[in-house]
């Protein structure tokens, strides 16, 4: 038996193509907090010289070349440039943050279509290495709880208030002693931990 609920219905019709076509939008879009991660996740970290975060360094370096370069992202020209110069993700990206590699040229690159393909065959070939090797640290700490146990549930958390570094290692320090198990510390939205302690 199926009840109708007239403007009801209506109502959640129109709801459920809106939110079908926010998460489309969603999918097809990104932002700089996300291109940090993706290069995050292909093994680019540390510091720059000037000693900002590697990721962050690179991708607004790519950024600095104009504005429509967010929409396209950074994996398919890093790509490609890792496979014209032969160099590692770390090395590119260090090379990227110096200013020695312009990621532009192999954003032109990317409209010859055999140059595309292989600037695709490696973002996967990355991609899924990286997945690997999430895959075998999940199953590292797994066997690592196997042998040394894991602390009762539910954990116990604290929130980092303060925000500078020396009130903050005195609150954490508190918060340790009271028998905190977690500490969240929060970092404004766009800027990278390492910035926020300088």
């Amino acid at each position: 038996m199926t009840t109708d609920l007239g403007p009801l219905d209506r109502l959640a019709d129109r709801a459920e193509t809106l939110a079908g076509a926010w998460a489309a939008r969603a999918r097809a879009s990104t932002t700089v907090g996300r291109e940090r991660a993706l290069l995050r996740l292909l093994g680019v970290n540390g510091l720059d010289a000037a000693g900002r975060p590697l990721a962050w360094s690179v991708v607004d370096r790519y950024l600095g070349g104009g504005p429509d370069r967010l929409a396209g992202g950074i994996l398919l020209p890093f790509a490609i440039g890792l496979a014209e110069y032969d160099l590692t993700p770390q090395r590119l990206a260090l090379d990227i943050a110096s200013g020695a590699v312009d990621l532009g040229l192999e954003t032109v690159l990317l409209r010859e279509p055999d140059r595309r393909a292989i600037a695709e065959e490696e973002a996967n070939r990355l991609i899924g290495a990286a997945f690997e090797r999430i895959d075998a640290n999940r199953t590292a700490r797994t066997e690592l709880i196997d042998v040394l146990g894991e602390p009762h549930q539910p954990w116990i958390g604290a929130t980092i208030g303060e925000p500078d570094l020396a009130g903050a290692m005195d609150e954490a320090r508190l918060a340790i002693e009271a028998g905190a198990d977690l500490l969240q510390i929060e970092v404004p939205i766009g800027r990278e931990l390492s910035e926020r302690l300088r």
